[in-house]
This record gives C-alpha cells, sequence and structure tokens, in this order.
C-alpha cells in the first residue's frame, strides 16, 4: 500500500471528524485533497480503501432483513439515480444503516454539488457517513471503558 495513499485516508478521517455537516457528496473532501497535493489516482485508491474497510466492518454488524418501503420525492427523483438510490437502501434493509443514516444520506444526495448522484458517488457518500458513524460507535464504546479488541 502506497504511504501517499494511508495519507490521504488520514486527511479524509480528519475532513470529515472536522467538517461533517459541510459534507453533502465526494466533492468537498476530493477537492481539499486535491489542495493538498494528491493525485485523482491516489484519491481513488483512498476513497476505495475507506469503502472496503467500511463495507466489510458494517456487513458483519448488521444481522436482520427489515422491511422497508420508502419512496423517493419528487426532489430526490431528479437529482439521484434510482441504482443509487435502490443500493442505499439496500442497506437499510440488511441493518448496515439505519434509518436516521439513511435520510441524512438522502438529504446529502439530494443537497450534493454534483448533478446527478450516481452509484459511485453515493457509495462513497454512505461509506464516509458509516466511517463517521462506526468511529463515533468506537468513541463512545472506549469512553465507556469498553476493550476494542474483539
Amino acid at each position: 500500500m502506497n504511504s501517499r495513499v494511508i495519507d490521504a485516508v488520514g486527511l479524509i478521517h480528519e475532513f470529515v471528524a472536522n467538517h461533517w455537516e459541510s459534507i453533502n457528496g465526494q466533492n468537498e473532501v476530493h477537492e481539499e485533497l486535491m489542495n493538498q497535493g494528491f493525485s485523482q489516482q491516489e484519491i481513488s485508491n483512498a476513497f476505495k480503501l475507506i469503502e472496503d474497510q467500511v463495507y466489510q466492518v458494517a456487513s458483519h454488524h448488521s444481522g436482520r432483513v427489515l422491511e422497508v418501503n420508502r419512496v423517493m420525492t419528487a426532489t430526490e427523483r431528479l437529482k439521484i439515480r434510482p441504482g443509487a438510490f435502490s443500493f442505499l437502501l439496500k442497506l437499510l434493509k440488511r441493518g448496515v444503516v439505519d434509518h436516521i443514516l439513511f435520510e441524512d444520506i438522502v438529504e446529502r444526495s439530494a443537497r450534493s454539488a454534483d448533478p446527478i448522484v450516481g452509484l459511485s458517488q453515493m457509495r462513497r457518500l454512505t461509506a464516509l457517513a458509516l466511517y463517521r458513524a462506526l468511529e463515533a460507535d468506537v468513541r463512545e464504546h472506549i469512553s465507556a471503558g469498553g476493550d476494542t479488541r474483539h
């Protein structure tokens, strides 16, 4: 693994931790990394690494399959591709994301600077949201005196 990719992952972590409320898509994070001198390939590899790790961890925490019926609003239909919405809906049904995180991701997607949010944008935004949520869970567990080893 390239050390620059690891550095980019660290910067993504910092950016998400410090600027989550202003993030509406991958563009904000991507622009910050470009401004820091990272190449497109390094940024792509960093996001891929985060996605792979987050979805692997999140899938182990999910268990039940929920019955969910969520229809996109008119605004969401104009902004979010059906395949991207379907991807997120599947994560909700599997319990990987909860209803609150689901709605947060949908709202951020609808506010995204991207003209249309496709599957790759949805995967990245969802990975960032899960990354932040998992980190918060770990911090809460540690502050409660829990052990992080499994």
